[in-house]
């Protein structure tokens, strides 16, 4: 059974209307030693009367800085609860948990990511790391937290090699993104790794309906 680890909160923002990006930093020592898109953490609340962890998926993992961010949406009373931590704050986590998305069937192959409201944001770092197997660099490291290039690293993502038909401007990743509003979280971030189609429910952006 996996134990808890204590991370430290960095930031914990709205992004927009009742949506939170929580980014939390590891200890060295307690780093996961690899994340696989659509895995998630069982986050615990500095409540004691709330002994289960709320399961959040990953949106984006930084190896170097060891920073994990979460993005969820504040509508029940723990998530609101989780909303109101600040920074420097400590919160305990189980995890990272679950098994992922099957990254062996989509690896040099053009990507198709689709996702509505807070069900689009563990699609991040699955962009990051097919672009990254892709052999081609992320605009800058302030922008993503690092420049990943193709190669069998803590990711666990495969080397290419000279045999695969795969190379820079090859595979073509494209995020189809759905929103009730113009309130379009997460947009210039999956811009960094590929083309962003936006379709919103009240036509205030991209394509009047959903993905």
């Amino acid at each position: 059974m996996k134990e808890k680890t204590a991370v430290t909160i960095i930031e914990n923002n709205e992004i927009a209307q009742g949506i939170y990006s929580l980014k939390v930093q590891y200890p060295e020592e307690h780093a996961p030693e690899k994340v696989i898109p659509g895995q998630f953490a069982g986050i615990f609340l500095p409540d004691a009367s709330k002994l289960l962890p709320r399961p959040i998926s990953i949106n984006f993992w930084n190896p170097d800085d060891r920073i994990m961010t979460f993005v969820y949406r504040a509508s029940g009373a723990g998530t609101a609860l989780l909303a109101s931590c600040p920074a420097g704050m400590r919160l305990d986590i189980l995890g990272v948990l679950g098994n992922g998305y099957p990254m062996e069937q989509l690896y040099g192959k053009d990507i198709l990511l689709i996702g509505g409201g807070i069900g689009a944001p563990p699609l991040l770092e699955l962009a990051k790391q097919l672009r990254a197997w892709a052999g081609i660099q992320t605009p800058s490291r302030h922008q993503t937290g690092g420049v990943y290039q193709a190669s069998d690293d803590a990711q666990g993502v495969p080397a290419r090699t000279s045999a695969d038909n795969v190379s820079t401007g090859k595979i073509k990743i494209t995020a189809v993104l759905g929103y009730r509003t113009n309130d379009l979280f997460l947009k210039e971030e999956f811009a960094q790794y590929g083309d962003v189609v936006i379709a919103t429910d009240d036509g205030t952006a991209g394509i009047h309906g959903n993905v």
